[in-house]
């Protein structure tokens, strides 16, 4: 008889409230730089402090309910987001945000410059439901940036969640999982195609016109199931198509009369043509892991997501017989929705308590999977 596990979710799409009241919240983290429009590096390291510090929280503490700043973005209204997370937070703040998504401990990392190329990484948390608020946590380092920092970013975040001992009911030793199976689950697809076609010119005017172009498609997704609560996903889409289309031709700019003499002058066009997609959301997945007779199922289904095209356009010709004209109107953006079907992987059984093994689809998309059992009860 086959045993089916299942993993349910949806994206999120409820109110706040309803967030909270459907799916409580333990921590909350949020995660900001110093100043607040810092991009670059010091946003890529405020991004990896905010991965280390989860994935970390996932395993030292799997029965944590967790969310970030990013995953409720979607159901923020905007002015308010940037308000209450675009710099320093106060109590009463700190109780609104918790209170919204029903979170009883507020994680806060920040990655502040400091200037002559060095950095200063600050960590804590407090108990959002005490008042006062009582700090549980709290580090500060200070470090240089390139890879030091990302050493460093590691480092303090594994001393971090260590210090957090009062997560520890949420503890392997402590709860029970719900899922049957823990691990990620990843999906990485990447096309290109380049393509070159020549042809003649006919009409009032002779001459050749040579048109190439590029289309690539990237999608990775990147499914991360806990010792508790749905698979999370990762969702990052681009695409994007490139031509360009380069014609000489040779144009005859003799007067009409009635012996007509050619006057030809060479002539030709440039036109270019770039649509660009990008599309990335953090959301839940469905996974069903079925075995049967020695063999395991895996099968996924990631929702559409949503992001921007881009549209630019520029038409140069260079005039022949008048003035060189060009056209280069402003780019067009609009939604851009996406929405990829991922094979089921069918495998044998190996090691017990682990699933682990790639494949390729018929896209040249390869489908990773590392998964160990859970001691959960039948």
């Amino acid at each position: 008889m086959k045993t089916r596990y299942i993993l349910f979710c949806s994206v999120l799409l409820a109110p706040m409230m309803a967030l909270s009241q459907s799916k409580p919240v333990t921590v909350f983290i949020n995660t900001a730089t110093k100043p607040a429009s810092a991009g670059g590096e010091t946003k890529l390291f405020a991004d990896s402090f905010e991965a280390q510090v989860s994935q970390q929280l996932r395993d030292k503490y799997p029965c944590a309910q967790t969310t970030s700043a990013a995953d409720v973005g979607a159901v923020l209204d905007w002015d308010r987001q940037r308000e209450l997370m675009g710099g320093d937070i106060g109590d009463a703040e700190l109780k609104d945000i918790a209170g919204s998504v029903g979170a009883k401990y507020f994680i806060s990392l920040t990655v502040s410059e400091l200037g002559s190329g060095q950095l200063s990484l600050k960590a804590s948390m407090v108990d959002t439901t005490t008042t006062p608020l009582q700090t549980q946590a709290n580090r500060t380092n200070i470090t240089s940036g390139g890879e030091a920092a990302y050493d460093a970013i590691k480092a303090m975040a594994t001393q971090f969640v260590d210090s957090l001992s009062s997560l520890s009911q949420f503890s392997k030793e402590k709860c029970n999982p719900t899922n049957r199976w823990t691990g990620t689950i990843t999906y990485h697809l990447a096309e290109e195609k380049n393509e070159t076609t020549k042809g003649t010119v006919v009409g009032l005017d002779t001459g050749t016109a040579t048109t190439t172009s590029i289309t690539s498609n990237n999608y990775d997704v990147t499914i991360h199931i806990g010792w508790t609560s749905r698979p999370q996903a990762t969702i990052v889409a681009n695409n994007s198509y490139n031509s360009e289309e380069v014609a000489t031709i040779r144009i005859d700019c003799g007067r009409n009369s009635i012996v007509h003499t050619p006057v030809w002058k060479s002539a030709g066009w440039r036109h270019t043509l770039l649509w660009e997609n990008h599309a990335s959301s953090s959301c839940e997945a469905n996974v069903s892991i079925s075995l049967a007779n020695g063999r395991y199922d895996i099968a996924l289904d990631v929702p559409e997501i949503e992001g921007t095209m881009k549209i630019t356009e520029h038409k140069h010709f260079d005039g022949g017989c008048a003035k060189a004209t060009d056209s280069n109107p402003e780019p067009m953006e609009q939604p851009w929705k996406i929405r990829k079907s991922i094979k089921t992987v069918h495998c044998s059984l190996g090691k017990d308590g682990e699933l682990q093994g790639s494949d390729k689809d018929d896209f040249g998309g390869i489908i990773t999977w590392n998964l160990t059992r859970t001691p959960m009860r039948e």
